[in-house]
């Protein structure tokens, strides 16, 4: 189901969806159900669990924090330095 929310987030759409496409380790797709849904305290298939621990994920992972796709919470926006949130923390316990 898509949803039409006008032309910018068309436009964002397709940047983004251009960006996986270009960005994403080759056989990172196969790797497990990315689409299976997680609810909380639930165990993850085995499939699922050794998707996560693959060193293509990891390479997902990394690609993802450098183009500033996840952990929006610790952007420049909402943190003011760029700051990563494990930093963050470091920060307010002292470390």
């Amino acid at each position: 189901m898509e949803l039409d929310l006008g032309p910018e987030i068309a436009q964002f759409r397709t940047e983004l969806r251009e960006w996986i496409a270009r960005e994403a380790p080759e056989g990172l797709a196969g790797l497990a159900d990315w689409n299976m849904a997680a609810s909380g305290g639930a165990r993850r298939a085995p499939r699922m669990a050794e998707a996560l621990a693959s060193p293509l994920y990891a390479e997902w992972d990394r690609r993802l924090s450098a183009a500033r796709l996840i952990c929006p919470q610790s952007s420049e926006l909402f943190l003011g330095d760029g700051a990563y949130h494990r930093e963050r923390l470091a920060q307010r316990i002292g470390l």
